[in-house]
């Protein structure tokens, strides 16, 4: 806030760290994942879509009984319309109250206990030392835990998304294709010419 999750980008840090600058090393959850080709090996039977389903499988195994303070789940299986009621009722919004919740993580992990003293490099860059073992496993554990609670509620989100399409019929089964239309109607032309 206000600019988002850019000012993350400004603060540099030294090589070797677990990220390039502090969006990065959140991005990343502290480089603890690797890299994941999400595209475009990310298919079922690759081995990213393999080692993303492992990974959700141990985040749910260790963070599945977080807390949703905004508890989403509630929601889950109302119908359509007290659903739409619940994700806008006052006093905040889930939604709004969900990128409060991001701008907290900011305020009391992301930018806390962290050296963004930094010094000039020669091409007058700031560069920051890198945050320490202390810094990273705290944003580890913030973000697998993070990652859970929105997963699961994207979850329901989805879920309840999903069960409206089945109620306006907006999908349609797959069937065989009709055939292509044929020229049998169409009224033959004849060219004359005039020799």
């Amino acid at each position: 806030f206000p600019d988002g999750d850019f000012g993350g980008n400004k603060f540099l840090f030294k090589k070797p760290c677990a990220g390039s600058n502090l969006h990065a090393i959140w991005d990343s959850v502290g480089a603890k994942y690797g890299s994941v080709n999400w595209s475009p090996t990310f298919v079922p039977g690759s081995a990213d879509y393999a080692a993303l389903q492992a990974n959700a499988t141990a985040l749910l195994s260790k963070y599945g009984n977080v807390p949703d303070k905004l508890d989403f789940g509630s929601v889950k299986d109302v119908d359509y319309p007290k659903f739409v009621t619940a994700m806008n009722s006052e006093p905040l919004v889930k939604i709004q109250r969900t990128f409060l919740e991001s701008y907290d993580v900011a305020r009391q992990v992301a930018y806390k206990n962290i050296d963004l003293n930094c010094t000039l490099d020669d091409k007058q860059k700031c560069i920051n030392p890198c945050p320490s073992s202390d810094y990273v496993n705290a944003l580890i554990a913030s973000a697998e835990a993070s990652i859970t609670v929105q997963g699961k509620r994207l979850s329901v989100i989805l879920t309840q998304i999903a069960k409206q399409i089945r109620v306006l019929n907006l999908l349609t089964p797959v069937t065989t294709p009709a055939p292509p239309p044929t020229n049998a109607t169409a009224v033959p032309t004849t060219t004359r010419s005039n020799c």
